[in-house]
């Protein structure tokens, strides 16, 4: 899976984490870099 499909799955499972949680800590759930997540969640 990369980068988008692990977001974008977490968005579908539990969207509140992404709400709630700083970007480090998301980030570092889903294996990804903090700047990467940046750029996901203006993408999505």
């Amino acid at each position: 899976m990369d980068a988008l499909e692990r977001y974008t799955q977490l968005l579908k499972v539990n969207p509140i984490i992404v709400k709630r949680l700083p970007n480090k800590v998301v980030a570092s759930y889903i294996n990804i870099s903090q700047e990467t997540l940046s750029r996901l969640k203006s993408k999505v």
